[in-house]
């Protein structure tokens, strides 16, 4: 963990310079991610377990790239949610994780966005 944050804190520092920042964009030059034709053939499928002491569930959440589509559509459907849903949310126990505080209303919104949610009892 030291050596993340001391490489993070370096990039940081070295960043201000023209010359290093000139040198950190050429590694990876702006626009130069996959193209949509490329993104189209990315897809993930995650699973999740919760064992309780006499049940199991099973969460198959999958879909299309992760790393732009799907990812902007969590960050979207979730502030759409807060927005549009504040009154139906768990909003009164202090720090939750955005399952906890949106539930059912996430999992609708995502579903509807195109994501696959199966939730296995």
């Amino acid at each position: 963990m030291a050596f993340i944050i001391f490489g993070v804190l370096m990039i940081s520092f070295f960043s201000r310079s023209n010359f290093f920042k000139n040198l950190l964009r050429s590694y990876i030059p702006s626009g130069s991610g996959p193209s949509k034709k490329e993104r189209k053939n990315h897809w993930f499928k995650s699973v999740f377990i919760a064992k309780l002491k006499k049940s199991e569930i099973e969460v198959h959440i999958s879909g299309g790239d992760p790393g732009y589509e799907e990812t902007a559509k969590f960050i979207s459907e979730s502030a759409l949610c807060i927005i549009n849903d504040r009154d139906k949310l768990l909003n009164d126990r202090g720090v939750l994780t955005p399952m906890e505080c949106m539930g059912n209303l996430l999992i609708t919104r995502l579903e509807n966005s195109g994501l696959q949610i199966i939730i296995k009892d």
